[in-house]
């Protein structure tokens, strides 16, 4: 467990302007400083008035349905774990598995729903003392899946989770990565949503966070999924253009080397990390310029270890395919650069997966209508599909004539 009593640098915690290349600025010696646990309050403002502490709704804890608080008893959170070991049995080395926190049930959502109020009313560590039972439940399913996971050579991506439940997502995700990611290589990632503003101020304090406790930090970045059913839409970065820049802001910052912006992290109280990064994105322009940064860094992978792009299966199919082939012109100069990279466990420098849900129609159906909603966009991409498939049909018939 990441030790409490490391004193970290104070941030002020309140989102940045739309802008993904402001740096987080070295806190005045004179301002006090904060336990780790405030991480988790990165979408707070220390500016707002002291708000009086607020009582644990114990009434949304205990609805149990017949399963009980969240704990050893509820039957529903017990299903959700015995269902991911499943899963995790059926794969190999060098796979990743996803895991949806809020898929818990009645008891995981209401505990994640006070744990997240707390954090902002309070205080991360208030809410852990107030739901130290809870949590420590929640965390140590989280800790046997995790375990269970990298033993089988197997990566764990936490998904991310609209703000109701998020804090208590962040506040187990900083502790597994802490627990898993102490090898050559990451096996936690946490999820980071770029069309919200203040996600670059986040990622920057994790990696930060990440370096203080001597771990790798495992990030996935995607663009978001709760735009619809957000009530506060401040929380948004202002159009799809400004979300966009941010998703390519936050990649570029992460696979800059580390040498080409030494002077102004000594500046601004940045320090040394190493990442390991999956993209998780259908948008084509992202993921080419993306292999483009990585590309220009030659041989020094001195921060990010690792670069994975990531897509739906059956979504976005073309883009996939060309960044295998961009992959397979590159293999070469990564041979030059790293050979021999490529580890035990069998997880590529740089590669691209492809993501599928299996399990019951009704456990999959919302899911996958989500993600309809989300790539709503691939309707614009349909011309663009039908004319890569024309282009490898008339490609492989050359070929066989």
């Amino acid at each position: 467990m990441p030790p409490s009593s490391t004193a970290l640098p104070s941030y002020d915690g309140s989102p940045p302007e739309p802008s993904t290349t402001t740096s987080v600025s070295a806190p005045p010696e004179t301002k006090s400083r904060k336990t780790w646990r405030d991480y988790i309050n990165w979408d707070s403002t220390e500016s707002e008035p002291q708000k009086s502490p607020k009582a644990v709704n114990r009434d949304v804890l205990n609805r149990s349905n017949g399963n009980g608080a969240l704990g050893p008893k509820n039957a529903q959170f017990k299903q959700w774990v015995n269902d991911y070991m499943e899963t995790i049995e059926c794969l190999g080395p060098g796979d990743y598995i996803a895991i949806k926190c809020s898929g818990g049930g009645t008891q995981a959502l209401g505990f994640m729903t006070e744990f997240t109020k707390l954090c902002r009313q309070n205080s991360s560590e208030e809410a852990e003392k107030e739901l130290r039972a809870e949590m420590s439940y929640m965390k140590e399913q989280l800790h046997k899946i995790c375990s269970t996971a990298k033993s089988k050579g197997i990566r764990v991506l936490l998904d991310a989770e609209g703000s109701l439940y998020q804090s208590a997502v962040d506040f187990a995700a900083l502790e597994l990565m802490a627990t898993y990611n102490k090898d050559s290589r990451a096996y936690v990632f946490n999820t980071y949503q770029m069309y919200l503003r203040s996600s670059m101020h986040k990622l920057k304090s994790h990696l930060d966070y990440a370096s203080k406790n001597n771990y790798i930090a495992g990030a996935k970045l995607v663009r978001g999924a709760y735009l619809h059913v957000e009530a506060d839409k401040t929380m948004f970065q202002p159009s799809k253009a400004a979300t966009d820049a941010a998703f390519d802001g936050a990649v570029e910052y992460l696979l800059q080397p580390a040498s080409s912006d030494s002077k102004s992290e000594e500046q601004s109280g940045d320090i040394s990390w190493t990442a390991e990064v999956m993209l998780a994105t259908h948008n084509s322009r992202s993921v080419h310029k993306a292999l483009e940064l990585w590309s220009n860094t030659g041989g020094d992978k001195s921060r990010t270890k690792s670069l994975t792009f990531g897509q739906l299966m059956g979504m976005a199919d073309e883009v996939s395919l060309s960044v295998s082939a961009e992959i397979g012109r590159l293999q070469p100069q990564q041979q030059q650069h790293s050979a021999g990279k490529r580890d035990q466990q069998d997880f590529p420098q740089l590669g691209v997966y492809k993501y599928t849900i299996w399990g019951p129609f009704k456990d999959c159906f919302l899911y996958m209508l989500r993600r309809a909603e989300e790539n709503k966009d691939a309707v614009a991409r349909s011309k663009e599909s039908v004319m890569a498939i024309l282009t490898e049909l008339k490609a492989r018939l050359l070929r066989s004539g």
